[in-house]
Parts: structure tokens; C-alpha cells; sequence
């Protein structure tokens, strides 16, 4: 098999894609369409989409503009921003961005059958003792692609996730913004009497520092007679 030369294997171009699929010259078909290669004619890099899903929760969520933390040692899945459609006689992989090794975090490598139709969903895991920041648009992974010397018989089902998502991730601080601004009608109230709880509390501690303080100046000024010293002067 012989790598894809992406500069003149890449098409936006539905029809002339579908038309290709088992040519010797069929094409790839990406959107949206990339129509810099930065790494070269041999790789294509594709981004962080719009969807992710965390293992603990089974949920698809929305990536938040402001992007979103992977806590150390741990994954998410993420969908790539690209959909990446295959031709018959093309076989490609997945693998990871070189960047990544100095972060900690490692992608799911994987592969990209014949026929192939949709975005990709690539596992992302930090190895790292720090939080990883995540944002929409961000290299995710890169793929290389092989020419095949025969063609599969059929395409693939679409794996498009077209699912609506409609969770909306909040990390802890918009979290306690939310709680906050849901309950701003009885908040005050709280604050208030946890405020009169607390000046009580000031009250009653500055009190007893003040009876224990005169009960001092009152033994200092009052001191006990030495009852030796008496029976000796008798």
C-alpha cells in the first residue's frame, strides 16, 4: 500500500467524490474543507468538533466557547470538528500529534475503514498531575491515509452522531454562578442570618474574655494570704 498524496487526493466536492469511489483516482472527501496541509502532503490534521462525552456520565455535552478541563488522569471522548468521507480503496489511520507527548495527555489510535462516512471520535486521556484545557478548533489528532489494491464491495453506514445534544456543560465555578442566580430571591435572608449568627457569637466570645479578664484584675488585687506564714509568726 502506498501513502495518499493529500494535496491532490482532497476534494470538497460531494458529487465528484461519490462519482470516484472506486476509481484509481477517488478521492477524499473532508468538510469543512482544509485547504492548508501544514505537516505536509502525507498527514491530515483534524481539530476538536463540537461534542464530547465523559466515560463517568455516558452523555454527549457541548463544548463550552471557554473549552474544558480533563482532569488528571483521566479521558473524554471527543468528536472531531471534520467529517471524513472514504473512498472504496482507501484506508487510513489514526494517530497522534507530536505536541501532545509534552502535555502528558495520548490519543486512541485507531483506523479508518474503506468507505468510511462521518466525524471521528477520538478517546483523549491525560497522563499528566495537572488539568488539561481543552478548546473547540484545537489539533486533536492526525491521519495518514493508504492506497488499497482492491476495493472494498460496499461503503459503510454513516457514523455521523446527528443526535441532538442539548447538555450544556458547566465546570464548578459556573456552577456556583448558576446556584447563586437561581436562588437570589431567598439568598439574602441567609446572609443575614448567618451574619446576626456570627455577631452573637463575636459577642459571646469578647464577653467571656472580658469576665475573665476582671476575674484576674480581681485576684490580682485580692491576693491570698499564705496560711504558713501566719502559724509561723504565732
Amino acid at each position: 500500500m502506498a501513502v495518499v498524496d493529500l494535496e491532490t487526493r482532497l476534494t470538497k466536492d460531494w458529487k465528484i467524490y461519490n462519482s470516484n469511489l472506486k476509481s484509481s483516482d477517488s478521492l477524499i472527501y473532508i468538510s469543512p474543507h482544509i485547504d492548508n496541509i501544514e505537516d505536509g502532503p502525507s498527514s491530515l490534521d483534524l481539530s476538536v468538533g463540537n461534542k464530547f462525552l465523559f466515560q463517568d456520565s455516558g452523555k454527549y455535552y457541548i463544548m463550552p466557547e471557554d473549552g474544558v478541563y480533563i482532569e488528571p488522569f483521566s479521558a473524554i471522548l471527543i468528536e472531531t470538528e471534520q467529517r471524513i468521507c472514504l473512498p472504496l480503496n482507501v484506508f487510513g489511520i489514526v494517530i497522534g500529534k507530536g505536541h501532545q507527548i509534552y502535555q502528558g495527555t495520548f490519543i486512541s489510535s485507531g483506523k479508518i475503514n474503506p468507505g468510511f462516512q462521518g466525524k471521528l471520535n477520538i478517546g483523549l486521556y491525560n497522563g499528566s498531575r495537572k488539568k488539561i484545557l481543552i478548546k473547540k478548533g484545537q489539533p486533536l489528532c492526525s491521519c495518514v491515509f493508504f492506497q488499497m489494491e482492491s476495493n472494498k464491495t460496499n461503503p459503510l453506514k454513516d457514523y455521523d452522531n446527528n443526535t441532538q445534544v442539548n447538555n450544556t456543560y458547566t465546570n464548578r465555578k459556573q456552577k456556583i454562578i448558576s446556584y447563586v442566580k437561581a436562588n437570589k430571591d431567598w439568598l439574602p435572608i441567609v446572609i443575614s442570618i448567618v451574619s446576626i449568627l456570627l455577631s452573637v457569637l463575636v459577642s459571646v466570645s469578647i464577653g467571656v474574655t472580658n469576665r475573665n479578664f476582671i476575674l484576674y484584675q480581681v485576684e490580682q488585687s485580692n491576693p491570698k494570704v499564705d496560711s504558713t506564714k501566719n502559724d509561723n509568726s504565732r
